[in-house]
This record gives C-alpha cells, structure tokens and sequence, in this order.
C-alpha cells in the first residue's frame, strides 16, 4: 500500500484553489493529500511529517 504524505502546519494561512473556494490552514494541524500548488503557496508554513 503506498504511503501518504503527512503535513504539520507551522503558521496559519488560507488558500484558494478555485474561485469561491477558500481552504483555512490552523496552525499545529495535521493534513495529508496536499496538492502540489498548495505545497507550492504554503511555502515554508507547512513541513513534512516523516515517520
């Protein structure tokens, strides 16, 4: 089974990927399945959790 990817967010931050879609990143959270253009806008907010 392949390995998801795991972000923690460092700082709070929002992005938009389609027009009247805002998602809101809290600071401490635990995501996973970023896109590559959200990576991309977080820049250093967000660092990868490796097991």
């Amino acid at each position: 089974m392949p390995r998801q990817r795991k972000w923690r967010v460092l700082r709070d931050f929002e992005w938009s990927p389609r027009r009247y879609v805002v998602m809101v990143f809290r600071r401490g959270e635990i995501r996973h399945g970023l896109t590559r253009a959200c990576l991309q806008h977080a820049g250093d907010r967000v660092e990868e959790i490796r097991d």
